[in-house]
């Protein structure tokens, strides 16, 4: 951490390694979403361990929630919001202060490279879990 960006203080890491996790965590981001902290990060399935891919065997950008932006952040704790047709999600707010997710279109229908960016689409909590859009019947557009 740094005030200035010339003083520095070592602090402690944001999530320790584990067995049951992530190769890599990219483009993480950090926000508070209706009052709860929430780490989002992006991890293709080849990147992931066994025992990830085991459970959400096309996962790519995933939500840990955590009682502070400060973390600590439980990784094995990870759930998917969206498969592999999406990466790199990026939560934004719109105009109205809603919560949106933006994400780059990775794989098509013949299985190929899209590329190009989603239209917003809505997040919000069901139970302790990040959701996308109209998943559980929670969101409303």
């Amino acid at each position: 951490m740094s005030p200035d960006l010339e003083r520095w203080e070592l602090r402690p890491p944001v999530s320790e390694p584990s067995d049951d996790g992530f190769g890599q965590l990219e483009v993480t981001q950090v926000e508070e979403i209706d009052g709860r902290a929430v780490l989002l990060f992006s991890c293709m399935p080849a990147q992931a361990t066994e025992a990830v891919r085991v459970r959400h065997p096309r996962g790519a950008v995933w939500a840990v929630p955590a009682d502070s932006v400060l973390g600590p952040f439980d990784i094995s704790a990870a759930q998917p919001i969206t498969d592999d047709d999406l990466y790199v999600g990026r939560l934004i707010r719109d105009r109205s202060g809603a919560w949106q997710l933006l994400a780059f279109r990775n794989v098509g229908p013949a299985g190929g490279f899209v590329g190009g960016i989603t239209d917003p689409m809505r997040v919000g909590w069901d139970g302790d879990r990040l959701v996308v859009g109209q998943s559980a019947g929670v969101l409303t557009a």
